[in-house]
């Protein structure tokens, strides 16, 4: 369920971000740790 959540959230955020053009260099920062996250899911549910 925390997975579905910061995924959801993380998608929400990209959305809004891609709305407002004058925060497109948050755009950006948004999108990098995008691309991480799918790496921290696994290990979080693991050392919980």
């Amino acid at each position: 369920m925390t997975m579905e959540y910061v995924a959801l959230a993380l998608f929400a955020i990209v959305i809004v971000a891609m709305m407002l053009p004058t925060s497109r260099t948050s755009t950006a920062a948004v999108v990098a740790p995008a691309g991480t996250m799918p790496v921290a899911p696994p290990v979080s549910p693991a050392a919980g």
